[in-house]
C-alpha cells in the first residue's frame, strides 16, 4: 500500500532536515531557541506547505508522519504532535506566509505571532540557502 504522504527520500530530504536541524538550534540575539513550543512547528508547516515541499496544508497526522520519516525525531527539541499541529485551523496560520497579518481576534499577543513570522521567515531563508547551494 502507498504511503499517505511524500517520500522523504528525494531530492532535497537532506536539505530540508538541515534546514529543519538548524532552525532547532537559532538562537535569538539573547541567546534563547527561538522555537520552544509545540505550536511553533505551524509555522514549520506553513513554510512546508508554501514550498510544495510538503503538499496538502490539512493533513496534519500525515505531516507528523512526513516529519518523523525525513527528520529523525532524535534531533527534535521541541516535540511535534498532531494535536498542536492541528491547531492551525483556528489561527491565521492557515493561510500562506505572504498573508499572514496580526488580528487580535486570534487571540494572539503581537509578541507570539512576530516570533511565528521570525520562524517561518527564518526556515524559508534557510531552505533558500540550502537549495540553491547546490
Amino acid at each position: 500500500m502507498a504511503s499517505p504522504h511524500p517520500s522523504p527520500r528525494g531530492e532535497g530530504a537532506a536539505d530540508i532536515a538541515e534546514a529543519l536541524s538548524k532552525l532547532l538550534q537559532y538562537r535569538t540575539p539573547d541567546g534563547r531557541y527561538l522555537v520552544t513550543r509545540k505550536v511553533h512547528w505551524q509555522a514549520i508547516f506553513r513554510i512546508l506547505v508554501d514550498r510544495g515541499i510538503y503538499p496538502d496544508g490539512t493533513d496534519y497526522r500525515g505531516f507528523c508522519c512526513y516529519m518523523e520519516e525525513v527528520f529523525p525525531t532524535a534531533e527534535w527539541r521541541v516535540p511535534l504532535s498532531y494535536q498542536s499541529l492541528k491547531g492551525i485551523s483556528r489561527t491565521m496560520y492557515v493561510r500562506p506566509f505572504a498573508e499572514w497579518r496580526y488580528d487580535a481576534v486570534y487571540g494572539i499577543s503581537r509578541k507570539s505571532y512576530e516570533r511565528m513570522c521570525c520562524i517561518a521567515a527564518t526556515l524559508d531563508k534557510q531552505l533558500s540557502e540550502n537549495f540553491t547551494r547546490r
